[in-house]
């Protein structure tokens, strides 16, 4: 099974191998087209460029309120979104600007009859508007035929003749007036295209060929590209791109600058004014109150208050221990009076001092005496006069001490009095304070932020920095030529593939052998070559003779090798098909002939009644004259009705005769029995030519005679579904010992057979002796070449 699959593989491979020739005229013929399909092709060129857009995590412009966050300064102004930085690149607002910048609109061609050129910067005329404005808006087509003496003529986009003009004259046409100047004399071309389009019109059909992506996710790096006809347009159209962008970005940014730096002016303004009239709040709260330093204030009176108190106190003592004393020198006797209690009354101190001392002379005097003493009496006398005067003393500096006592009361009062308002004032005047240096604060740092946006303003960059600028290699990305060509031999190969697979699935007739020998285990005798002669001569050495030969010989070792037919008397052969035109009289009369050439004594019988051909492979041979005559005659023997064949002395041939009305009836005659076994004695071989098996039971009915049945197929011709019938037949029975032969079968000289789409085998027959070679037409070797 496997070797069958490889064989049957290999046979599907060589088939579509021989026919290389029609592959490689499809290939050619594909490359051909493709050759000039490209040729004649707009090509379209890629031109980029590379920028770096200064991103950050939030996007879009910076607003005038951005300028009281930390993030608005003079080094971050630039960082904005990459996202919406690429989508303003490409907006129509800035498509438009380029277009009309660089007068995209208007286009100038080579006319040509196939494929014009674009002429972008090579046009050697160019249209002026008198009014720039009205060309975006316009739709018009024009051509210009250059003249000679610097004249052109004009004509409409239909052909029609507008005038004859001097270049550089003023032209109205459709309400619109404009020249045409020459600025390239020395150029060949004289006829040019132009085409003026709607700017609207041109801004979709850009933006769509725009692209633009990151390099990295990590980067913003990003490359803007744009694809083109024009390469050079391609490149001056996205150097314009990006620059109007950057001006944009700039223009856009001073303009918010400028919003941002006349607010902060008019908010310094609000904040002076703020600040100037918390000032002067405070000014004269102060000056109301008498303050100058209410903390100083503050900590002053809480000094003066615990200096207050502490006088207090010892005047309420010293007031408190004169009156004790006052009162102990109203007592009898003499007491000592403290001296400390008069620190401020030098006088009475003196007084008091002296009064002490007397008193210790007077206690030292009773010591050594009595009271009547004379001594102690004169001193008690001075110490009573001094008492009085000390008394006196003490009452006068007792009422000293009230008056001050009284007067520090007061201050005390007055101060706890300033002490409770302090409070209240230090609120006041810090809250005045904290607002002033709120304020101030504020102003200060809205000085910096108008500083910082006039910097700003004046030092305005772009959000991108152009790192390449608009480059073009001038290959065309489209029509890929590579892809065409490649395109172009695969369907050159494809649809002579397609076509050899689509007609070996569709086709039904059997081209080669091995549609016969792969289906039916039969014996194969072998191919019969297309032949022009109906005979094969003796001296005939073409390689259609030679099959023929080869068939007679294999036919002669297959009936040797059959056990029921051994060594019989004469070797009958039926040869048979199953339809008509499948030649089976042509390989009767052929083979027939190979064994009269070889010496055996051959007779050939026609027993294809109703379609008689033999007559036309002999001259002199009667048709009407025969089998049928026989078996319709008893008066006469079988050997009266077969005629010499002219070929040579060993062949015979015995005709079908005349055509009976009842065919069928006549095989039943048993005198055909009689006839076969009375040939069989005077014979080598019998070669018989019976009716096709597929359409007639002529050649059933006959079959009992027969030693062996040659089943001939006709290349191109022969259905496949008959190799299902002769296999049928084999199985029933119906024929005995049938042998295969496939008859026309074309042959080169190059590769030998060639059968129906042109697998050559190699078996061609280079004897050196023969025919001489035919020479052919050169239409008829070329149908040869690509012969199937």
């Amino acid at each position: 099974m496997e070797v069958n699959k490889k064989q049957n593989i290999l046979a599907k491979l060589e088939r579509y191998i021989s026919n290389w020739k029609w592959i490689l005229l499809s290939v050619l013929l594909a490359y051909t087209i493709a050759y000039f399909y490209q040729k004649y092709l707009t090509r379209i060129y890629k031109a980029s460029t590379v920028i770096l857009i200064n991103d950050t995590s939030k996007g879009g412009f910076n607003s005038e309120i951005s300028a009281f966050t930390d993030k608005f300064s003079v080094y971050n102004q630039n960082k904005v979104s990459l996202a919406n930085e690429l989508e303003f690149v490409s907006s129509r607002e800035n498509i438009e600007s380029t277009i009309k910048e660089l007068n995209l609109n208007i286009t100038y061609n080579s006319d040509a009859n196939i494929k014009g050129q674009n002429l972008y910067e090579k046009s050697p005329i160019q249209i002026i508007f008198a009014d720039s404005l009205t060309q975006y808006e316009l739709s018009l087509g024009l051509i210009v035929q250059i003249n000679e003496n610097n004249k052109f003529q004009l004509l409409d986009s239909n052909e029609e003749k507008i005038g004859t003009y001097t270049f550089g004259e003023n032209i109205s046409y459709n309400n619109n007036s404009f020249k045409i100047i020459n600025i390239n004399r020395k150029s060949s071309l004289t006829i040019i295209d132009i085409f003026v389009t709607p700017v609207k019109n041109l801004i979709e059909s850009y933006k769509s060929r725009i692209k633009s992506q990151n390099a990295n996710v990590d980067s913003s790096i990003c490359e803007v590209s744009i694809t083109d006809d024009s390469p050079e347009r391609a490149k001056e159209f996205l150097d314009a791109l990006i620059k109007n962008y950057e001006l944009k970005t700039i223009k856009n940014k001073k303009k918010q600058i400028a919003a941002t730096y006349q607010f902060v002016l008019e908010r310094l303004n609000i904040v002076d004014k703020m600040l100037n009239s918390n000032e002067s709040t405070g000014e004269k709260y102060m000056i109301d109150n008498s303050l100058i330093d209410v903390n100083a204030e503050s900590y002053q009176t809480i000094q003066n208050n615990e200096i207050y108190k502490t006088k207090l106190t010892e005047l309420t003592t010293t007031i408190y221990l004169i009156k004790s004393t006052i009162l102990s020198l109203d007592k009898k006797g003499y007491n000592y009076i403290p001296d400390n209690i008069f620190p401020s009354n030098n006088i009475l101190l003196s007084q008091v001092v002296k009064y002490n001392e007397d008193i210790d002379k007077r206690n030292k005097l009773i010591s050594g005496t009595t009271e009547d003493h004379p001594d102690v009496k004169r001193i008690s006398n001075i110490l009573d006069g001094k008492k009085i005067v000390i008394k006196e003393g003490m009452l006068n500096f007792l009422q000293k001490l009230k008056l001050e006592n009284d007067s520090f009361v007061k201050k005390l009062n007055s101060l706890q009095n300033k002490t409770f308002n302090l409070p209240t004032q230090d609120k006041k005047i810090s809250r005045n304070e904290r607002t002033i240096t709120i304020i101030s604060e504020t102003y200060k740092y809205l000085m910096n932020k108008k500083e910082e946006t006039a910097i700003s303003l004046n030092s305005t960059a772009a959000n991108s920095k152009v790192i390449e600028k608009a480059y073009c290699n001038n290959v065309p990305i489209y029509p890929s030529k590579k892809l065409i060509f490649l395109i172009a031999i695969t369907i050159g190969l494809l649809i002579p593939i397609v076509i050899i697979y689509i007609s070996e699935v569709l086709d039904t007739k059997i081209r080669k052998k091995e549609d016969i020998t792969s289906n039916l285990d039969l014996p194969f005798l072998g191919n019969i070559l297309t032949s022009k002669d109906k005979l094969i001569s003796l001296d005939n050495r073409s390689p259609a003779a030679e099959s023929i030969r080869i068939v007679k010989t294999n036919l002669e070792f297959v009936l040797k090798t059959l056990p029921s037919v051994g060594n019989i008397r004469a070797k009958t052969i039926f040869v048979t098909s199953t339809i008509s035109k499948e030649g089976k009289s042509f390989v009767c009369a052929n083979i027939a002939t190979s064994f009269s050439h070889s010496g055996k004594k051959t007779l050939l019988i026609g027993l294809d009644i109703r379609n008689p051909k033999l007559s036309e492979y002999f001259e002199g041979i009667k048709q009407d004259f025969g089998f049928t005559n026989f078996i319709s005659n008893n008066e006469k023997t079988i050997d009266d009705y077969i005629q010499p064949s002219n070929i040579n002395k060993n062949l015979f041939v015995l005709t079908s005769g005349f055509i009976p009305p009842n065919p069928s009836e006549l095989m039943l005659n048993e005198n055909i029995d009689l006839m076969f076994d009375t040939l069989k004695d005077k014979f080598d071989y019998i070669i018989v030519d019976t009716a096709p098996i597929g359409l007639l039971s002529d050649t059933s009915l006959i079959s009992r005679f027969a030693d062996a049945f040659v089943y001939v197929t006709r290349c191109k011709y022969s259905d496949k579904n008959f190799i299902k019938e002769i296999d049928q037949l084999n199985k029933d029975k119906k024929l005995k010992n049938i042998s295969l032969v496939f008859n026309d079968v074309s042959y080169n000289s190059n590769s030998g057979y060639v059968y129906g789409y042109g697998y050559g085998y190699g078996y061609g027959y280079g004897y050196g002796y023969g025919n001489q070679k035919e020479e052919k037409t050169i239409l008829e070797k070329i149908k040869i070449f690509f012969k199937f």
